[in-house]
């Protein structure tokens, strides 16, 4: 999310069509019962129809790994992957209180910090509403979010 002021971007936009973010975005977020975190009303637990209800272990830490990589190849700009430093972003610590990478949510997953899949998709909305409250609403980095 690099920028010089707030709401301008220093990299040229990605030629052709979107490249599904959007789209993968859209599905992680809306906490539906497809989409990773989706909370279950009658037992009030987190997950996901294809994903365990566990995220510890191997094969749980794995599997986090596995879907912060999947964000981060749809970030082709690099705008999400390291944190957003006051001298890329001016002003961006005063603004964000909670700031959010891929960087971040790739080293939580490997410490095993998340108990669930809902910690990892609010991570990932925590990142994207950052995004969206830092950059305006014509930027391509808010357009990309």
């Amino acid at each position: 999310m690099a920028s010089e002021t707030p709401g301008t971007d220093l990299v040229s936009p990605p030629p052709g069509p979107s490249s599904g973010a959007e789209q993968e975005s859209k599905s992680l977020s809306e906490g539906n019962e497809e989409s990773p975190g989706a909370v279950d009303k009658e037992a009030g637990k987190d997950h996901d129809a294809g994903a365990p209800a566990c995220v510890t272990g191997a094969q749980g830490t794995a599997e986090l790994l596995s879907l912060v990589d999947r964000l981060a190849a749809l970030d082709s700009e690099g705008w999400f992957q390291v944190p957003v430093t006051d001298a890329q972003a001016p002003g961006y610590s005063s603004i964000i209180k909670h700031p959010m990478c891929l960087q971040t949510m790739r080293a939580r997953a490997q410490a095993q910090a998340y108990e669930s899949w809902g910690e990892l998709v609010r991570d990932f909305e925590l990142l994207c509403s950052n995004a969206m409250r830092y950059n305006q609403k014509r930027s391509r980095i808010h357009k990309q979010v």
